[in-house]
């Protein structure tokens, strides 16, 4: 988002895309943008609403390991799984997708 509300380059590759927008569209961008930067603020440390997928998951089961306690957490269906660093477990990706994003749980 920032680089549409950025001033334009000389770059003949780069389009201006600014000058295709209105100026109630530059207007919702910038609002926009700062509601983000605003909200990401406060959870900058657990979560990245900005960050994109790697790689799309090519498996339902994944090998985790905990990198940061987690606590016990209720899992998807009910099941209760307390997360300590350094343990190991093999769930579904869907279970557990969350925990990666933010930081308590890294693919092995």
């Amino acid at each position: 988002m920032a680089h549409l509300l950025s001033t334009p380059t000389n770059d003949a590759e780069a389009p201006d895309l600014r000058s295709a927008l209105s100026p109630q569209e530059l207007d919702f961008l910038r609002g926009y943008n700062n509601l983000i930067l605003d909200y990401k603020s406060d959870f900058l440390d657990v979560l990245d609403l900005t960050g994109g997928i790697e790689k799309p998951p090519g498996e339902l089961m994944v090998d985790v390991r905990v990198v940061r306690d987690a606590g016990e957490v209720v899992l998807e269906g009910g099941e209760r799984v307390d997360f300590r660093k350094g343990e190991r477990f093999r769930l579904a990706r869907s279970a557990v997708e969350r925990l990666i994003i933010q930081g308590y749980l890294e693919e092995v």
